[in-house]
């Protein structure tokens, strides 16, 4: 019973997660580009996901992969605000969580400019998603989702770097992320 509770309440968040997504009315305001990064379990999983796997790397090399998923992010919103398609979004979406679960069971075992090149196709994609919600280039609304993200991805970043147990269970959120992903594809 409690299984079924569980997969019930896990089904109902990835629900919200296409929602998040192209279609759902005019979004141009900062405050809500600062509210959008969080309306979604994808993006929360992907951001927070990407600062959990660059705590594992040692020195500053770790910052390349939020670096290169925020990069990402502009140039995904900038293909949205300038016509260019980008094919199967939601899908690639869904990809980029099982990818960076899948990654936080390897810690640092993938060379840091692969992850950082894993961030910035995620984060192009992410990007993509957060444009095409806009009805028109909105400058404000983008430097909204860009400050909520990087603040997520401080967020992994920091309960990586501080609670030594949280590191140590990341595979088992890449698990879970994984999973959530599946559960993104299939719906």
């Amino acid at each position: 019973m409690k299984k079924s509770i569980s997969i019930a309440l896990l089904a109902s968040l990835i629900g919200t997660a296409a929602m998040a997504h192209p279609g759902h009315g005019a979004i141009f305001t900062f405050s809500e580009g600062l509210e959008h990064p969080t309306a979604g379990l994808d993006h929360i999983l992907a951001m927070v996901g990407i600062g959990l796997w660059a705590s594992f790397y040692k020195d500053l090399k770790g910052l390349l992969l939020p670096a290169g998923f925020v990069g990402g992010m502009l140039l995904g919103v900038t293909f949205a605000f300038t016509g260019v398609a980008l094919p199967m979004v939601e899908n690639i979406i869904a990809l980029s969580v099982i990818i960076i679960g899948l990654a936080l069971a390897f810690k640092d075992k993938i060379p840091v400019y692969a992850a950082a090149s894993i961030a910035l196709v995620a984060g192009t994609f992410h990007g993509f998603a957060h444009g095409a919600e806009a009805s028109n280039i909105a400058v404000s609304y983008v430097a909204g989702f860009m400050i909520s993200t990087i603040f997520m991805h401080a967020l992994g970043g920091f309960a990586g770097l501080k609670f030594k147990a949280l590191r140590n269970a990341a595979p088992y959120f890449g698990g879970f992320m994984g999973v959530a992903g599946l559960l993104m594809l299939a719906a």
